[in-house]
């Protein structure tokens, strides 16, 4: 039998249930030996120290979730470049002292058995003003956001001189 549900198989059809059990270890293709078929998604957390680095509470916090048993985890959204920051106390992963900071997560989490990845993330139009120290946001569209969002002008475009600066970094 295979691993793979088909939802359009009748239930009698479908693998047994206990081949399918969340808690046990699973052999990722590409993550490669979890834990177990539980993933935590990523959720933004404000939990950043000074100069945006990863905090011994964010280490302990994944850990936690690793020591549970969650086989895979994906970190709070982790900003790659100062110009697409949006939001207080959120982790960055651009200079050096950042992606070090990273590294106590990183253990932690393997210690306790699980795995972990970075969701990279640049806010792009819905970044502000206030959290770019004064700069236009930098968006591949020169669109302002719908909706209500704390962006109140207009993105800098892809054809800003900044994309091309935001591109060799």
């Amino acid at each position: 039998m295979t691993d793979k549900l088909d939802a359009a198989a009748p239930a009698t059809n479908r693998a047994p249930s206990h081949s399918r059990n969340l808690c046990e270890p699973w052999s990722h293709p590409y993550a490669g030996q979890l834990q177990s078929r539980i993933a935590m998604s990523a959720m933004t957390r404000n939990f950043a120290g000074p100069g945006h680095t990863a905090t011994e509470s964010m280490a302990a916090y994944y850990a936690l979730r690793a020591a549970n048993g969650v086989g895979l985890i994906l970190t709070e959204a982790t900003i790659v470049h100062a110009s697409g920051d949006g939001y207080r106390d959120v982790p960055h992963i651009e200079d050096e002292a950042q992606t070090e900071s990273w590294q106590r997560v990183t253990d932690a989490v393997r210690a306790a058995g699980g795995h972990i990845y970075s969701q990279l993330w640049h806010c792009g139009r819905i970044s502000h003003p206030d959290f770019l120290c004064g700069a236009t946001p930098v968006s591949s569209t020169d669109r302002q956001a719908a909706g209500i969002n704390r962006q109140n002008g207009k993105p800098g475009s892809r054809q800003d001189a900044k994309i091309s600066v935001l591109a060799r970094s």
